[in-house]
């Protein structure tokens, strides 16, 4: 169940519930997912900050594990993200999303070792050629 508080209205209701020492997980839950989805760095690092902060407090249930390791995975944080989906997959080894994103974060790690041998490969390109022509330039 979704409220239709805007995102800075959740962020007050819940601290009014704290202050009077009521529950606030669902709100703290719905706030995290919204930020989830974030465009913005720090907003995913919110969300990761409220989703530790409810596993902590209630354990490592399903949908905490999941939208954390969509958050560490977001923010490139793949073997965090990798940990979440590993815990939920104990619980559930049928989990056909964990199973996905894990597939999705395994392809992301492949492409990005890819361009880093790219660049890698760019670099020892270019410095044969600076020392080439040093090397040129020395002799004449």
């Amino acid at each position: 169940m979704t409220s239709k508080l805007s995102t800075e209205d959740l962020r007050t209701e819940i601290l009014s519930r704290q202050r009077a020492g009521k529950t606030y997980d669902d709100l703290q839950f719905e706030l995290s997912l919204r930020l989830v989805g974030a465009t913005q760095r720090h907003l995913v690092q919110e969300a990761i900050t409220l989703l530790e902060d409810l596993k902590h407090r209630n354990g490592p249930i399903r949908d905490y594990l999941y939208f954390l390791a969509q958050a560490y995975y977001a923010v490139g944080n793949y073997r965090r993200a990798r940990q979440e989906l590993n815990a939920l997959l104990r619980k559930e080894p049928h989990n056909q999303q964990a199973r996905a994103l894990l597939d999705t974060i395994a392809e992301k790690e492949r492409e990005d070792g890819m361009k880093g041998l790219a660049v890698l490969g760019s670099a020892a390109v270019l410095g044969v050629a600076a020392g080439v022509a040093l090397f040129r330039g020395l002799r004449h």
